[in-house]
């Protein structure tokens, strides 16, 4: 009742409030000296309610959020100077300023990055920090030029070269989009609010004869070269023959270069064709499997979008497949942990030591190494349990004597003096180890819209495409190391992607941040895996997505003022399987497929520009899961998102009720006041 009271006052105060405001263009001044200055202004203001958004189980009371209001401003102050002296702006310059925030939430602002926290050898864990002020940041700053005047030369066609942060994107923006920097959890009317900032890059574009332009573009996303603190920093000590060298080194970069061409032939009878094929290569020297740096990837997207359209008639079509490799570094996952004993806030908890070899309980151990003999569990699949070695300098030394390989899995370490009866018998963990791999690029996609213009006032659309999918290729799904071989990833992988449809437009499943996680593999729980892993991988991007959809547009005034409505509908499914959950066992069926469909989406877009130029936007939605999700009802979550739930806990008392995945009814709203000169 509460929400639903909320809703009428926000609507009302919207009907009423236009009186009260002036609607202007944009400030722009001109100098007689052909200096021109404009100043744009953009105040949005938006309430979000949402529902079973994240596990589509109405049991989980966590899956719910309501926003009263938040909001975004943006500021942009563009320069441009020649325009009357040459016909064309030949320097520009634009500033794009950006405050956002949901109100009475400041943590909600802005976050420093994760940063671990080490206690002599040892990882005791990680922190971030909020900035709970209102801090405006620059989301574009770039500087623009006309080539040919700033060299002094007169070829027949422009040629511009822009520099700072700006956005860019290839076809559709799927294979390479805008999004560099994100807001976490965002879902609203338009996908690109979500982009905090866009990459800092150089773009070179121009037109080699009238109908065919170019664009030749560079970004780097991280520079890890730039300081000798980052060159010097000891990320690489669990690399194979990195033990003693663990420095990150130079020219760790992470980058991309992309090229495209926009032919747009001259035709008749109103005839438009837009043809845009391009390549994209990302270059990144640095991702995280398991530790940071210990993979690399080489990705070559190569694509083409066409655009048509005839008298009432269009259509849209873009397809990309990905080309390349990932190469993942051996690793030795034995790292140097801190133990704590748990102490109650009235009563210390007296903890005898572990009776294994006469060793007391020491401050430090040594993780993925074992003293004494293998134990069995109590658990009924009898997973092999594993006691950490006591940090000494001798069991530190002949841990780290073993050779690197994953022949050493499971073996026992080599004593220094065999008939000590004294020196403790030590074994490698079953998964200590894993070699060196490569996984190949072999993704693709391809999307399709149409749509017919009935009269001015009705348009329907259609739609329809495929994202390719895969298992997740460093992950054990069947048996133990069973990722750590070369092979092939048919998953598609888009980069700074949030596409939600063109002519078809998706509020709730369709990427982008926000939206509901999809399950792309479920590891096997095999007797073999120590770790107890049974969480599944979950994707949000346009990969193992398949879809169909359909949608009308129709414009009619109101009181006096046109009133936009975009009713939409689409049905979901997974282009790769993945296995039914079975609850009463708590495993994966290795031999029972789930169902490929998702679901159905449902949603209307509604937007007006009331008197004096103030626009109200509403985007409502819901999602009905289809047969998938009833076979893999009850899938845990990650243990990154188990964290989150149990890091308020402070009784020490394990959680009973954890939240899992279901097959309910997802819905949202989202309303929206915009006012901007």
């Amino acid at each position: 009742m509460q929400i639903k009271n909320l809703c009428i006052l926000f609507v009302y105060i919207t009907l009423t409030m236009p009186a009260l405001l002036h609607a202007a263009s944009p400030f722009t001044w001109h100098t007689e000296s052909d200096h021109e200055l404009t100043i744009k202004n953009k105040l949005k203001i938006e309430s979000v309610y949402g529902r079973n958004l994240r596990l589509l189980n109405n049991d989980n009371d966590t899956d719910e959020i309501f926003v009263p209001a938040r909001h975004i401003w943006d500021l942009e102050i563009l320069y441009n100077y020649g325009k009357n002296t040459y016909c064309n702006e030949i320097i520009a310059m634009k500033t794009g300023i950006r405050n956002r925030g949901t109100w009475g939430a400041p943590e909600s602002i802005a976050r420093t990055a994760s940063t671990t926290i080490r206690d002599s050898e040892s990882v005791v864990g990680a922190h971030k920090h909020s900035i709970n002020l209102h801090i405006p940041i620059i989301r574009e700053l770039w500087l623009e030029f006309e080539v040919n005047k700033a060299l002094a030369i007169t070829p027949c066609n422009r040629h511009i070269l822009t520099l700072g942060l700006f956005p860019f994107q290839l076809g559709r923006g799927i294979s390479l989009g805008s999004a560099y920097a994100v807001a976490p959890d965002f879902i609203g009317y338009n996908p690109a609010d979500a982009v905090q900032q866009f990459a800092p890059g150089i773009r070179l574009s121009g037109s080699l004869a009238p109908a065919w332009k170019y664009d030749l573009y560079g970004a780097i996303l991280d520079n890890k070269s730039d300081t000798f603190e980052n060159t010097n920093e000891k990320i690489r000590g669990q690399e194979y023959d990195h033990r003693f060298n663990q420095a990150r080194g130079y020219g760790i970069m992470n980058y991309i270069f992309a090229m495209r061409s926009i032919f747009t032939p001259c035709t008749n009878n109103g005839v438009k064709i837009n043809i845009e094929p391009y390549l994209m290569h990302s270059h990144d020297d640095e991702q995280k499997v398991e530790f940071i740096g210990d993979a690399s990837s080489r990705l070559t997207t190569i694509g083409a979008a066409f655009e048509g359209s005839s008298k009432n008639f269009e259509i849209g079509f873009e397809a990309a497949v990905n080309m390349g490799s990932q190469r993942v570094e051996g690793i030795d996952r034995n790292t140097s942990i801190r133990t704590l004993s748990l102490v109650d806030a009235h009563k210390t908890v007296d903890i005898s030591p572990f009776p294994v070899a006469n060793y007391e309980t020491s401050a430090v151990t040594i993780a993925n190494s074992s003293v004494g003999m293998l134990l069995k569990t109590d658990s009924p699949d009898s997973r092999k349990a594993y006691i950490r070695a006591p940090y000494t300098v001798a069991n530190q030394k002949r841990i780290n004597a073993v050779p690197q390989t994953m022949s050493q899995n499971g073996k026992e370490i080599p004593k220094k003096d065999p008939s000590d009866p004294i020196e403790p018998t030590l074994f490698n963990s079953p998964n200590r180890f894993h070699d060196p791999y490569q996984n190949k690029y072999l993704g693709s996609m391809a999307v399709c819209d149409c749509q017919y213009n009935c009269n001015s006032c009705i348009q329907v659309a259609g739609t329809f495409g495929f994202a390719s999918g895969d298992e997740n290729p460093n992950r054990d799904l069947n048996n133990l190391g069973d990722s750590q071989i070369d092979g092939d990833y048919k998953g598609f992988i888009s980069l700074q992607e949030t596409y939600s449809g063109k002519r078809v437009r998706s509020a709730f499943l369709m990427s982008g941040s926000g939206k509901i996680p999809r399950i792309s593999s479920i590891p096997a729980d095999s007797e073999d895996l120590i770790d107890g892993s049974i969480y599944a991988s979950q994707v949000s991007q346009f990969t193992n997505l398949g879809f169909v959809g359909g949608a009308l547009w129709i414009k009619t005034d109101i009181a006096c003022h046109e009133w936009k409505f975009n009713p939409n509908i689409l049905s979901y499914w997974q282009t790769y399987p993945s296995h039914i959950f079975n609850t009463q066992s708590g495993r994966y069926d290795n031999n029972r497929i789930a169902n490929p469909h998702l679901g159905i989406e449902g949603n209307i877009y509604i937007d007006t520009v009331l008197p004096h130029g103030l626009k109200l936007s509403l985007v409502a939605g819901f999602f009905v899961p289809g047969k998938h999700f009833e076979d893999i009802k009850g899938v845990p979550l990650n243990k990154d998102e188990q964290k989150i739930f149990n890091n308020p806990n402070r009784s020490g008392v394990d959680i009973d009720r954890v939240p899992v995945h279901g097959d309910d009814t997802a819905y949202f709203y989202n309303i929206s006041l915009e006012y901007s000169f």
